[in-house]
């Protein structure tokens, strides 16, 4: 095979966009950690032809001097997708999409001078009657050495792990982030191009080969709109280097970083607003509109209304029927939470407000539904015209059971990294259930075709928890740009909101280091509800 240029090789190495070609013919016998059988040497055809794919759209765009077309994109995550179940009939493995990605990042490093037959440098060194030969490609690394950095993403608090984030070295410069509702698909990365990508495993580390060697390295941890850049003083080439959590949590206010504008609508039956503070976003990053603060703060039925005097000048919050008054009111928000106001209010919610949220999600915006908030799913009966969402989830409203042990569905790629987090962050004692304390059950069912439901019971009680998906339902899921969340779950933690107390001295009142497992669902929700949608997981 003859050298290549500089520039394809340096393409090459970094992008792994034609190395996977090599693991495309020798998959079956690659024997690295797990991957031995024909089941996971299948999954590793799969991410490497996604790759490949996805390269070869970049590409394309690069000699056109246009835009990625997203649908380029969207065609190879199908595709993708139809791969991994496929291989799934091959018997039983345990690698999923974020697992395989990890193991084809160093099968890329091993191979990647094979694949090339580029004149490398050969050095033999004879000490003490020893003999030893090194191999060094024009990289600069031996065979099977890469120069990558790893470590753990985690919440602006710094101790929760984020599962699904993306961690790269960008291409170029990166940009700011489009204001507003966006249609986030995966495939692209919004405000950047990454030279070198991975994605945070179920306890959120990384590990990314590849990265350039020297000094002042950038490197970028995003999901959805949250966004941190940082410099890394010194990468030694061919070693890892470990990453300190500092540098990998995400930002706590808009000094260290992008953070999505955040909708709270407060209620007399939970307290989300507090979570968010648990979760390590800076007092000074709430506000009412049209403050600079990222978490806007509205007054829902019976919930907190007014700041503290030393938070927010003890200004008042702008009713939540200002927030669904329209498309345009929602459309300078990434995502919305609707916190549980006790009853549905319909009242305060005609159906110009339920016309409103649809369109807004249905635009690429990201809905949170709490309780009883289901409003928006069903219209009720006496709203003219009914619900504006066709049949997503049965509702009936039962009474309150006694706690019991719930199931989370491991049955796709998004519940399998949900299950496994949830035993990592200790809000599950056995993978696959978690225990709900104080429940709630007004959903019963999804329509399987339009939702995932991700916490559930099959029998006494018949319940689904928390489920997602993703929208415009109508549309095919190539063309979906938003996501709604749902989830009967409230956060039990001792926090509470209600329209005689002040935000958040008065509410927000339980320890900031420990979350009850019903928390941690609903933090999950926060950055998992923000990332970018797929169509193969709501």
């Amino acid at each position: 095979m003859r050298r290549l240029p500089n520039f394809a090789l340096h393409r090459m190495t970094r992008c792994a966009s034609v190395a996977v070609l090599l693991i495309l013919a020798l998959a079956p016998q690659v024997t690295r950690g797990a991957i031995v059988d024909k089941c996971q040497a299948a999954k590793i055809k799969a991410v490497g032809k996604k790759t490949f794919d996805q390269a070869k759209c970049r590409e394309k765009a690069l000699k056109k001097g246009v835009a990625i077309d997203p649908l380029c994109f969207t065609k190879a995550e199908a595709n993708f997708v139809k791969a991994m179940t496929k291989a799934d009939t091959l018997g039983a493995c345990p690698g999923t999409a974020t697992d395989l990605d990890a193991a084809v990042d160093q099968c890329v490093a091993d191979y990647v001078a094979l694949l090339t037959d580029v004149t490398g440098t050969t050095t033999t060194t004879t000490f003490a009657g020893n003999t030893t030969t090194t191999t060094t490609m024009p990289g600069g690394c031996p065979i099977g050495q890469t120069t990558s950095v790893s470590g753990r993403v985690y919440a602006p608090n710094g101790t929760l792990p984020i599962p699904n984030a993306l961690v790269y070295v960008p291409e170029g410069s990166v940009g700011s982030l489009p204001a507003g509702v966006t249609c986030d698909r995966c495939g692209t990365v919004l405000g950047a191009t990454p030279l070198v990508q991975t994605v945070s495993d179920a306890t959120g580390h990384f590990m990314l080969p590849g990265v350039p060697a020297g000094a002042n390295v950038p490197l970028v941890i995003q999901i959805g709109k949250w966004r941190r850049q940082v410099l890394l003083a010194n990468v030694p080439a061919c070693v890892d280097t470990p990453i300190s959590t500092d540098q990998t949590r995400l930002p706590k206010n808009r000094g260290e970083g992008d953070i999505p504008l955040i909708a709270v609508s407060t209620g007399g039956a939970d307290a989300l607003e507090c979570l968010l503070r648990k979760l390590g976003i800076d007092d000074s990053e709430f506000t009412t509109p049209p403050g600079l603060g990222r978490i806007h703060l509205f007054a829902g039925s019976g919930g907190t209304d007014q700041f503290d005097a030393g938070v927010g000048g003890g200004r008042p919050f702008v009713s939540s029927t200002a927030l669904w008054a329209s498309p345009a009111s929602l459309e300078p928000y990434d995502v919305v939470l609707l916190s549980c106001e006790g009853s549905e209010f319909p009242q305060t919610k005609p159906r110009s407000a339920l016309d409103a949220v649809k369109d807004y999600a249905d635009s690429g915006g990201r809905v949170f539904m709490e309780h009883w908030h289901n409003y928006w799913l069903t219209g009720g009966l006496s709203t003219p015209g009914g619900t504006p969402w066709p049949f997503i989830v049965s509702f009936a409203n039962l009474s309150a059971p006694p706690p019991f042990t719930a199931n989370v569905d491991t049955t796709s790629a998004h519940g399998t990294t949900f299950a496994d987090w949830l035993v990592a962050v200790h809000g599950s004692t056995a993978r696959g259930e978690i225990f709900i304390t104080d429940p709630k059950v007004t959903a019963v069912g999804v329509n399987a075709n339009l939702a995932e439901r991700l916490i559930y019971k099959d029998a006494n009680p018949l319940t689904v928890q928390y489920l997602a998906f993703t929208t415009p339902v109508e549309q095919p899921a190539a063309n979906h740009c938003g996501r709604v969340v749902f989830s009967d779950l409230h956060l039990s933690s001792g926090d509470a909101s209600a329209d005689s107390l002040t935000f958040p001295s008065g509410g927000c009142l339980s320890s900031t280091a420990t979350m009850s497992p019903k928390e941690l669902v609903l933090a999950f929700m926060v950055f998992d509800i923000s990332s970018c949608v797929s169509p193969a997981a709501p």
